[in-house]
């Protein structure tokens, strides 16, 4: 089978440079969406390293929002804009992207279109720098996720906005019939509410097993001993299989960016695996409650739905089937929201 992206060659191609203040390994899921894309001519730029033993000066100045540019992506950033001329610039976050920098190009490349994208809620200070809130007035573009708490950033942003949902990755999060060694898992970093959630599970008789960062909290306190904390994270395959060998995979949302939905929402479902995740609006708009997936507003609600769904293998995978076929019908991969950017880009 062919690439579905594929398009005729003759068509020309757009040169977009694809920027990102991460590392390679960081925003691989997005990266790969714009390789999917034949009309598009894709180069890339991001850190080369990941300094995971910063400085105490590094650590102060990112604390105080003007982190430092340790790995030049400001001047690499020039050269490579010099050297490829390309027709997009998209930059994922931009942390680290000084306004002097971004005034430059549209003043030295004026055709050239700016786009700011981000994951996260840049309305808000713990995602953004003092370079990001300074200079996101020279982008053309700037697209953030559709979340109404997100939509703050019309505030600070008088061009244009685009709002898009979360995506998933084909090539890296897809169905494979493992064996259910799970009974219920969570994947995502230490949050307090969730924590006491998960014990609320565990003191319930259910097993629960956590993978993710910063659980480390919870070594000296009383775990409950159904709920096994690996103190570890999972990424890349061990990822997509850990979730694909559980029965039931739960879904918190981060409540520090207001989020209604999350990567973990598009990512579960295109692993074929059933998708237990707290009721909003935002979901029930994208995978069909009780069809595509399943939605909890309490304990209670978590707590009888695990047990039924435990119970209910049958309805459990259907419900599973359904919401990998509702991934990959709807658009929600990468590659498609970044069809719809490009189209927004062309209106520019």
């Amino acid at each position: 089978m062919g690439n579905k992206y594929k398009k005729n060659s003759s068509i020309n191609r757009k040169k977009v440079l694809f920027v990102s203040n991460s590392t390679a390994d960081r925003i691989s899921f997005i990266r790969e969406g714009f390789s999917q894309l034949d009309f598009l001519e894709v180069s890339q730029l991001y850190l080369l390293k990941d300094d995971k033993t910063k400085s105490l000066l590094t650590r102060i100045l990112t604390k105080l929002k003007i982190p430092p540019d340790l790995d030049k992506l400001n001047r690499r950033l020039a050269i490579k804009v010099r050297a490829e001329n390309p027709d997009i610039i998209f930059i994922v976050k931009g942390n680290l992207i000084y306004p002097s920098t971004l005034k430059m190009l549209k003043e030295q490349h004026p055709y050239i279109k700016l786009v700011s994208f981000s994951n996260d809620n840049m309305s808000l200070w713990h995602n953004k720098s003092l370079f990001y809130h300074y200079g996101v007035k020279y982008y053309d573009l700037l697209v953030s996720i559709n979340i109404p708490a997100y939509k703050d950033i019309q505030d600070r942003f008088s061009k244009k906005i685009i709002y898009v949902d979360k995506s998933y990755s084909p090539k890296y999060h897809y169905y494979e019939p493992l064996e259910k060694k799970y009974d219920v898992i969570f994947i995502g970093s230490y949050e307090y509410e969730r924590y006491q959630d998960l014990q609320y599970l565990a003191s319930k008789g259910i097993k629960v097993d956590v993978f993710g960062n910063m659980w480390d909290k919870t070594k000296l306190d009383r775990v409950n001993k159904n709920l096994t904390i690996h103190y570890h994270d999972l990424v890349g395959d061990d990822y997509r299989k850990a979730i694909c060998s559980s029965k039931i995979v739960l879904g918190f949302l981060r409540k520090i960016n207001f989020d209604t939905q999350t990567s973990r929402s598009f990512e579960i479902p295109a692993c074929g695996s059933f998708m237990l995740m707290e009721r909003t609006n935002e979901h029930q708009r994208l995978f069909e409650e009780g069809e595509e997936a399943e939605y909890f507003s309490s304990n209670e609600e978590l707590l009888n739905k695990t047990i039924y769904y435990l119970k209910n293998e049958i309805e459990r995978e259907s419900i599973a089937k359904n919401g990998r076929l509702k991934c990959e019908s709807a658009g929600y991969s990468y590659a498609e929201r970044i069809k719809g950017i490009i189209s927004e880009i062309n209106k520019l």
